[in-house]
């Protein structure tokens, strides 16, 4: 429902407008607020991927803000968490281990990783972006980090490693997508 096409069949994706509410206005307390006009981020989500409600709890624990999950192959996911209060990134290496304490995923990822490539992007208008891809013998990871609006955004794409093999396109693409909006 909160997906929406670019223009309609176009696209094998939709585009996702991520609020990044508090968990304290958790459930929609905006009345008719378009998502679109209020994103603070959006990503692109592969036609026929099923949104996983995130709970209060999980929201206000971890940060957790919108997931999406391969419904064919659910191991295949894009999720993303924020943290408020964060003016500028910090160590590009640090970053990624902070993250993982509080996403087990994470932590098994990087554990068992065969290899962890990081690198710095910016965008047009010089937003600084980390960049990281995790490859392992269980899962394949891509994470874009950044700092917008007082925020620390945080976007995954996670599949199985076979799943990954397979999808590796569609899944670079709904990484590549992702971009904060309205700074």
């Amino acid at each position: 429902p909160v997906a929406a096409a670019a223009e309609e069949g176009s696209s094998p994706f939709e585009t996702y407008y991520g609020t990044a509410a508090s968990a304290s206005s958790y459930g929609g307390y905006g009345g008719n607020a378009s998502k679109k006009d209020s994103a603070e981020y959006i990503f692109e989500v592969p036609q026929g991927w099923k949104e996983r409600l995130i709970s209060k709890v999980e929201k206000g624990t971890n940060g957790t803000d919108s997931e999406f999950y391969n419904p064919r192959r659910k191991g295949e996911k894009t999720y993303l968490t924020y943290l408020a209060g964060f003016r500028k990134l910090a160590n590009r290496d640090n970053v990624l281990n902070d993250l993982s304490l509080s996403d087990v995923s994470l932590q098994d990822d990087i554990s068992q990783a065969d290899s962890i490539k990081a690198s710095d992007k910016q965008n047009d208008s010089g937003q600084l972006y980390y960049e990281y891809e995790i490859q392992g013998p269980v899962a394949h990871s891509l994470i874009f980090v950044t700092c917008a609006k007082n925020k620390l955004y945080a976007h995954y794409v996670r599949a199985p490693t076979q799943d990954w093999t397979r999808d590796e396109p569609m899944l670079r693409h709904v990484h590549e997508s992702f971009m904060t909006v309205g700074a």
